[in-house]
């Protein structure tokens, strides 16, 4: 759809007049997402130190449920293609995907997490095994082996999730809050190991419709084009002197620094030494890290914006690091970074 053949209101109300489910799932940036689980299943690849990449953002371009996109691994990159099609009121899933090159990785996988404050106390049934999931943290592997379906029920007992596989498919379901997250994650796992550049695998599941139903909605990928009924806009972060949004002139600003003093709390007011009796307000900005240190040309440009902006003070906040930048004693100021400073 292109946005100057369809103005933005009629857009819209189209949108609005279509039916949606609360079951109904989603693929935005080529990531299918079920919102009433709520989960979001994605490709992901974990190298030998369990570092990890997932899935590019795609959008559907074809009309026909498929998504191409790249992951990378390393000095690897697997290129794919994600696919979901609604079919007997059951979402089929298919990732396929191959390394540029060869590549070790711990794992290859979709990955899906759901979360504790929901499934704790809940309970995973796997080809008729039921694991619990507990409410407080315990072990981090909860169950790992093929299986063929999966069913996924909340602490009230109700199922939320149930999966079909076409063939036996390793499941691993892992309590992520030993390492900090706060969710169950069910990794369906395509292998792991080496991979051989150009081998192809593949991860294959039905999501079941619940009990009313599932539909499948893309978000398609939209595009506004300079015409008749939309202009180019040029942002323009610079304020132009004497201009409406100039509010230098709304707070005192006593240049340079130090003018008048240091400031001193006087009762329950800030005021200048060297003002005694004149209340003072400050308003400004934090500036972290880097933007401490911004070369002169842009020390003047970033001053001359502020105060337009209308701010009359500056915190200098995780300044210190850079001060002793490649210091071996770590207390020894780098004369380059505090002439910027």
């Amino acid at each position: 759809m292109k946005m100057n053949e369809t103005p933005l209101f009629a857009l819209a109300a189209t949108m609005a007049s279509l039916p949606v489910l609360a079951s109904d799932a989603r693929v935005d940036s080529g990531r299918l997402s079920v919102p009433d689980v709520p989960v979001t299943f994605q490709a992901i690849a974990y190298m030998p130190d369990w570092k990890s990449d997932t899935q590019s953002i795609v959008y559907m371009e074809e009309g026909d449920g498929r998504y191409p996109f790249t992951m990378k691994a390393g000095e690897c990159t697997f290129r794919g293609a994600a696919t979901y099609r609604l079919q007997d009121g059951a979402i089929q899933t298919e990732w396929t995907m191959a390394p540029d090159k060869d590549v070790t990785l711990a794992c290859l996988a979709v990955t899906g997490a759901l979360p504790t404050s929901r499934y704790g106390d809940g309970m995973a049934v796997c080809d008729g095994t039921e694991v619990p999931l507990p409410r407080k943290h315990g072990e981090a592997h909860l169950f790992s082996r093929p299986i063929q379906n999966l069913s996924v029920r909340d602490a009230s007992g109700r199922e939320r999730l149930a999966l079909s596989f076409p063939e036996p498919t390793r499941v691993l379901l892992q309590d992520n809050r030993r390492w900090g997250g706060d969710n169950f994650e069910i990794r369906i796992q395509a292998g792991s190991g080496e991979f051989k550049a150009g081998e192809s695998r593949r991860i294959a599941f039905a999501i079941a419709g619940g009990e009313e139903g599932r539909g499948l909605r893309h978000a398609r990928k939209t595009v506004i084009k300079a015409g008749p009924d939309w202009i180019p806009v040029t942002v323009d972060p610079d304020i132009e002197a004497g201009s409406a949004l100039d509010f230098s002139s709304v707070v005192p600003h006593d240049a340079p620094a130090g003018k008048h003093g240091y400031v001193v709390a006087r009762g329950q007011n800030f005021e200048f030494e060297n003002l005694p009796g004149v209340p003072q307000r400050f308003y400004g900005v934090n500036l972290c890290f880097t933007a401490n240190y911004p070369d002169r040309a842009s020390a003047r440009r970033i001053a001359e914006l502020f105060s337009r902006i209308g701010y009359n003070a500056v915190r200098f906040h995780h300044h210190d690091g850079s001060m002793v930048w490649v210091s071996m004693d770590g207390t020894t100021l780098n004369p380059g970074m505090m002439e910027l400073f």
